[in-house]
C-alpha cells in the first residue's frame, strides 16, 4: 500500500514593524488568540520546546520569533530577542524593517526615542536593577536595550536594543 503524500496548507505573517511599533499588530496573530485558532489559520508552529509537543509547549517558535503561550492555551506574548538578526522561517516575511535597516544595525536607545517621540508615540522607559532599560508603548510592544562592549562609561543612550516584543 503506498503512503498518501498529504500536504499541510500554512499561510505566512507579512510582518511590518512600523505597524507593529505603530499600532501593536503583528500581522493576524492577536493576545488571546488560542493554539487550535492560529492552526485554523494555516498558522502551526515550526518548532516548540524540547520534551513538548505543540499542544502542550508554552512556547512556539517561527525562525527565531516565538509566540508565547498562557496556561498553554492563549497567545501572551510575542518576542524575539535576535535583534538586528530577525529570522522569521518559512512562516514569517518581514515586509518592513523600520529602523533595523533590513537586519543590518540594532538601533541604540537614543536612536529609539527620536524615533518615537518624531511620530509622537508614548512610551515609559524603565530600568531594571540589573541595568537592562525597557521602552513600552500604550499598545504593550516593548523594547529592551543593554549595554554592548565594555562596563566602564555606561552612557545610557548607546545602549544597543537587544529583544522586542508584545505582552
Amino acid at each position: 500500500m503506498e503512503k498518501e503524500n498529504v500536504m499541510i496548507k500554512t499561510l505566512h505573517l507579512d510582518l511590518n514593524f512600523t505597524e507593529f511599533i505603530k499600532t501593536g499588530k503583528f500581522g493576524f496573530v492577536k493576545l488571546g488568540m488560542s493554539k487550535p485558532e492560529l492552526e485554523k489559520n494555516f498558522f502551526p508552529p515550526e518548532d516548540w520546546l524540547n520534551g513538548d509537543t505543540p499542544e502542550t509547549s508554552r512556547i512556539w517558535k517561527y525562525g527565531n520569533f516565538e509566540l508565547h503561550f498562557d496556561d498553554g492555551l492563549k497567545v501572551s506574548g510575542i518576542f524575539n530577542d535576535y535583534v538586528p538578526e530577525f529570522d522569521g522561517g518559512k512562516s514569517i516575511k518581514i515586509q518592513d524593517w523600520w529602523i533595523f535597516k533590513n537586519g543590518k544595525k540594532a538601533p541604540n536607545l537614543m536612536e529609539t526615542i527620536e524615533y518615537l517621540n518624531k511620530r509622537k508615540l508614548d512610551f515609559i522607559k524603565k530600568t531594571n536593577p540589573i541595568g537592562l532599560v525597557s521602552l513600552k508603548l500604550k499598545n504593550q510592544v516593548y523594547m529592551t536595550f543593554e549595554y554592548i562592549g565594555e562596563t566602564e562609561g555606561l552612557d545610557h543612550n548607546e545602549f544597543k536594543m537587544v529583544a522586542i516584543g508584545k505582552n
